[in-house]
């Protein structure tokens, strides 16, 4: 299986959509092809580690992430989402308009992005990256997000990717639509439950971490903004999610 690092990627995945060929970290890489200041001071941290490469879709091929061993996924809860199931959920949504702002809070690699991208063009948007917001904890994850949303919509804006926790730390931003898939991850650690509690008034029990983004995803819409995510169905009938279902389909309903 071939490998690759992940700066060398980035550096090939610019060079080939730009023209020129571009080495050099993924900073000094994107300092090369813009001269305008971008808000991706995550991009100087991120290591330059190995992964196999994967073909999905009509991309060229760039790192597995999921490759990464099945504890540090245990830990953060990351699972990565199939197209088929982001294009089903985009299509129980309505209609998308060219001047929406979309958020994933936890994007990942940005395969929910990407499928918003193309369905942001096809209402004749036209610098669809300027509209969409991807937040992650995982700079390598960003990286991926970043070199292929450039891939298919460079020149046509810039998406607002940040190395950010959407639950601790919140946008100011309200949103037209907010989809994604977040973490799930149960027996969350004591400091972290106890900060969580203080902040959503869903708290309660040993919740997933899921659910959180529900009433944060809820708080950062916009009026009459929607919320599509795929979760568990299991917090319709947990007993310690009575909270979040008040929250959500009583409290919030439309």
């Amino acid at each position: 299986m071939t490998e690759i690092s992940l700066h060398q990627w980035f550096a090939e995945q610019i060079s080939q959509i730009s023209g020129s060929r571009i080495i050099g970290t993924p900073l000094e890489v994107l300092e090369k092809i813009t001269h305008a200041e971008r808000n991706y001071s995550w991009l100087s941290i991120i290591p330059d580690n190995i992964y196999p490469l994967v073909v999905k879709n009509d991309e060229p091929p760039f790192p597995n992430l999921e490759s990464r061993n099945r504890q540090r996924k245990r830990l953060s809860g990351q699972f990565y989402t199939p197209r088929t199931l982001i294009n089903q959920l985009l299509a129980r949504i309505g209609p998308i308009s060219p001047l929406m702002k979309i958020l994933d809070p936890a994007c990942g690699d940005g395969a929910f992005l990407i499928e918003s991208s193309h369905a942001l063009k096809n209402v004749d948007c036209i610098n669809p990256l300027d509209h969409l917001w991807g937040y992650d904890l995982d700079a390598e994850a960003l990286l991926i997000s970043l070199g292929r949303l450039l891939f298919h919509y460079f020149g046509r804006g810039w998406p607002h990717l940040e190395l950010r926790d959407f639950l601790i730390d919140p946008p100011n931003l309200k949103f037209d639509l907010i989809l994604g898939n977040p973490p799930f991850k149960v027996n969350l650690p004591t400091k972290l439950r106890k900060k969580l509690s203080e902040m959503y008034e869903t708290a309660e029990g040993e919740k997933d971490l899921c659910t959180f983004f529900l009433e944060g995803s809820v708080n950062a819409l916009k009026p009459n903004g929607r919320l599509a995510m795929l979760i568990s169905n299991t917090f319709l009938v947990n007993h310690q999610c009575k909270k979040i279902r008040n929250f959500l389909f009583s409290k919030n309903a439309a």
